[in-house]
């Protein structure tokens, strides 16, 4: 049985959220760069698991050199991304920049979605987006 797109959203969400306050707690007991050291070690484990799962499992994972090289510049945005939340939290409020670094990534998300993968722009997600930015002005004065 798939899991489908809410449930997975929302766990994703739990996990981002929980994510972030275990960043900003480690970011006072060890420095930015070894911080993502291990954070990027026990990612590695976890992939390492579930592809071993796959394995035993008869599931093979799809794989092309595109998507090689897309998922290795997703990773390069993704370390760096994490670095910055990092250092962000290292000296700044937890309750400002995980707000801001969300909303402000969902009006990515979004333009990226219209932009590139022909999703529909509708009333609904202007205001959405436009309400985004308001929250950033809001948090980023607070």
């Amino acid at each position: 049985m798939k899991m489908d797109w809410i449930a997975a959203s929302i766990l994703a969400l739990i996990l981002f959220g929980t994510w972030g306050a275990i960043i900003k707690y480690a970011t006072g007991k060890i420095d930015v760069v070894p911080l993502m050291l291990f954070n990027t070690l026990s990612s590695l484990i976890i992939i390492a698991g579930i592809f071993g799962w796959m394995w035993l499992s008869k599931n093979p994972a799809a794989i092309s050199r595109e998507g090689i090289y897309i998922a290795l510049l997703a990773g390069v945005v993704a370390i760096l991304a994490v670095i910055f939340e990092a250092v962000a939290l290292k000296s700044g409020n937890i309750s400002t920049i995980v707000p801001i670094i969300s909303v402000g990534g969902l009006a990515i998300s979004v333009a990226a979605g219209i932009l590139f993968f022909n999703e529909a722009l509708t009333a609904r997600l202007v205001i959405g987006i436009v309400f985004s930015f308001a929250a950033i002005y809001l948090l980023a004065a607070a």
